[in-house]
């Protein structure tokens, strides 16, 4: 009797050495971004950790909206172990990778909207120095609760380096006591995961 169940454990172990497991995953970096961004979509560089002896190019993508609606796979597969899906509507997805017989666990990935373009206080092309002084205020005039903003100015004399970065501003008040070139103004608005 010890040999039957000799046989049967070695007959059970020889298949589940033969199982075939697809782990994916969304590797963090510039080939990953959560937002869409005017025309540009939003991407995810999917890594696939195949067992030996999968070929990478056997690997087939799916990727489902949060209704069940099959959305395609637009991106880049030059080698499909790791993958560019791109995503152009805001949402949550849920990727699998299959090759046959096998499917992989979903993974979600979530695409947030694009930030609205940022609206500034009229900015004059000129100012004047009046008794040797001039306030310059520069406001960010459709903000939002959920967004932080920052402001960046460079000039040539007053405001260089980090005395002209203002993090967490989304008005500034800019002062000038001498003839000055400002050379740029960026602002910037983020949430948790777009810029």
């Amino acid at each position: 009797m010890n040999r039957f169940y000799l046989f049967i454990s070695i007959f059970l172990i020889q298949f589940i050495g033969f199982s075939q497991v697809l782990e994916i995953s969304i590797e963090d970096g510039p080939s990953t971004y959560e937002c869409l961004q005017g025309s540009q979509p939003a991407q995810a560089l999917i890594n696939v950790d195949s067992p030996d002896g999968i070929i990478c190019t056997s690997i087939q993508y799916q990727v489902v909206d949060s209704i069940g609606n099959d959305v395609g796979t637009p991106g880049f597969f030059n080698n499909q172990c790791n993958t560019i899906i791109e995503f152009n509507q805001p949402g949550e997805y849920f990727i699998t990778a299959s090759i046959p017989g096998t499917v992989s666990d979903p993974l979600t990935f979530t695409v947030n909207p694009s930030l609205n373009e940022i609206e500034t206080s009229e900015i004059l092309p000129e100012y004047y120095l009046c008794d040797g002084d001039k306030q310059i205020g520069i406001n960010i005039i459709n903000t939002d609760p959920d967004l932080t903003y920052s402001i960046i100015v460079s000039s040539e004399n007053t405001y260089s380096g980090s005395n002209g970065e203002f993090p967490g501003n989304s008005s500034v008040n800019l002062n000038f006591d001498s003839s000055d070139n400002i050379t740029s103004i960026q602002f910037f608005a983020e949430d948790e995961s777009c810029t």
